[in-house]
């Protein structure tokens, strides 16, 4: 908890005797009160604290990610599987097609024959490579990359690119609301000038970071 509640809002603004009759920490949560737009330059001082190192793990996983897929689009044992893969589907299918999409691999484990076993059609196309293209079943010791890649969470990667950018949003409109401010009545405060200088700064590494 960093900011009083409704609740002792209410109360601390209520508040009229000297401020020595109050307790340090009451001191404290009344300055809070008293500080406009205390919530918003809390959250923006955050997020200026957090940043680097954010940025850092969110380059190291993009990275990660690149050199991942760069492994795989370059590495002929997994183009050669796949055309492999093609080609049963085919055979199985009857059809004559170029191609599938990757997100159907999954299936591979989900379709089962109906021997005895119930076979699934990855056991089985593993158990034919074994028969006739057996330098392609050690293909995961090409792809070392892509098995630490498995844990990557695709979908909080793009959540944390979206919060970067609602972070530098909400700079910018503090660093808006201070200008407007400060035509309004000619001049800042010392400490509102020094942190709008601070957050200009802030705004454009973050613009550098995020084209």
């Amino acid at each position: 908890k960093l900011v009083p509640n409704d609740e002792e809002r209410k109360l601390l603004k209520e508040y009229n005797e000297p401020k020595e009759n109050l307790s340090r920490a009451e001191q404290f949560l009344l300055g809070i009160v008293e500080t406009e737009r205390f919530n918003q330059k809390l959250k923006i001082m955050r997020t200026k604290l957090e940043f680097h190192a954010q940025i850092e793990e969110l380059e190291e996983n993009l990275e990660d990610l690149r050199v991942g897929l760069v492994a795989l689009l370059e590495n002929p044992r997994f183009r050669k599987t796949l055309i492999t893969l093609v080609a049963i589907g085919n055979h199985l299918n009857n059809q004559n097609s170029f191609g599938f999409d990757i997100k159907s691999l999954p299936k591979l484990l989900e379709h089962k024959g109906v021997d005895e076993n119930k076979t699934s059609l990855c056991r089985f196309y593993l158990d034919l490579l074994f028969q006739n293209q057996e330098e392609l079943t050690i293909i995961h010791k090409d792809l070392a990359i892509v098995e630490r890649l498995q844990d990557l969470d695709l979908d909080l990667l793009e959540a944390e690119v979206h919060q970067l950018t609602t972070n530098s949003k909400a700079v910018d409109r503090e660093i808006e609301f201070l200008a407007a401010k400060m035509k309004r009545a000619s001049e800042l405060t010392d400490s509102e000038h020094n942190f709008k200088e601070c957050l200009e700064v802030f705004a454009n590494e973050v613009a550098e970071v995020l084209e």
